[in-house]
């Protein structure tokens, strides 16, 4: 639609047009246009572990933790934290539970990893986003749940490529395009964090491992699960994170945990440096005592 005031389009109108003979009037089908009523459905986001994952404090640890929201104004759902991660290995095994209506405007995932700061904002590492209409859609269709296998992205229907006047064009298949599904179970995958970095290119910071379900609002009540790692913990069973602090009253134990192998290097050697310099200070009066004394005795012998 376009206003006379300027040459800018001022929004599109969808509609459906008819010629009918006269004498056919009435005998052709009536098309039912009313809006889809809406339908409820509970999408089931497990977030397992990561790879690769970059240390973003000085001291080369992560404190990760990943948020998770289908539209910026609905709910936002977090995972615990991993504190002291220094091995890009954090694990979460948490399970998030959104309710959504379908149809509906927006159907994208956004997942983003952060670290955590105490005394400044929350460091974002990268994040990724995933369109779960296609499986809401196949969801509403069969009238029964759905999950993100690799059986299911292989068996989608490829979109058609498409030409312009420039040439061929590449689309991209909703599913697949960032997604390298596990070697062992094909039910999870792994998704890229990527970001903008200093000279404004996106680059991967890491890989989160990530399974997604869509449940009808009545058979997700039938089979309920809980959030994060709470009972009912089943389809699939969240074990215990792994490579979390563990409270020891081993003090190397624990500053092996608290402390990156780096910085154990650098305070290993100030120490020595430390004790090397304090045990030539303890020897400079005994030093000085027998050099006082070969002085002074050197006339008698």
């Amino acid at each position: 639609m376009f206003h006379p005031s300027t040459t800018l389009p001022q929004g599109t109108v969808k509609l459906w047009t008819e010629i009918i003979p006269k004498e056919e009037l009435g005998k052709r089908k009536k098309w039912n246009i009313e809006k889809k009523p809406f339908e409820e459905y509970e999408v089931r986001v497990v977030i397992w572990d990561t790879t690769d994952l970059v240390a973003m404090d000085s001291e080369g640890t992560t404190d990760g933790f990943v948020k998770a929201f289908i539209d910026s104004d609905g709910a936002i759902k977090e995972t615990d934290t991993h504190f002291r991660n220094m091995d890009g290995k954090c694990s979460w095994n948490w399970r998030m539970l959104f309710r959504i209506k379908h149809p509906r405007s927006n159907y994208k995932l956004t997942i983003q990893a952060y670290d955590r700061d105490f005394f400044s904002a929350n460091e974002l590492i990268g994040q990724d986003t995933i369109d779960l209409f296609p499986l809401i859609e196949d969801a509403s269709l069969a009238k029964r749940p759905a999950s993100l296998t690799e059986d299911y992205v292989n068996e989608y229907p490829k979109p058609e490529t498409e030409y312009t006047e420039a040439g061929k064009v590449n689309t991209k298949d909703p599913y697949g395009h960032n997604l390298t599904f596990d070697k062992e179970d094909k039910t999870q995958f792994w998704m890229k964090l990527m970001t903008i970095d200093e000279k404004n290119k996106l680059i991967s910071r890491g890989n989160l491992k990530v399974s997604i379900d869509v449940y009808p609002l009545k058979d997700a009540e039938d089979n309920p699960v809980g959030k994060g790692r709470e009972d009912p913990n089943l389809n699939p069973y969240l074990p215990p994170p792994t490579g979390r602090l563990e409270l020891s009253l081993n003090p190397c134990k624990m500053i092996d945990q608290l402390i990156d192998a780096k910085t154990r290097r650098k305070i290993y050697c100030y120490c020595c440096l430390v004790a090397f310099c304090a045990l030539c200070i303890m020897m400079i009066p005994m030093i000085f005592s027998n050099m006082m004394s070969e002085i002074f005795m050197a006339p008698f012998k």
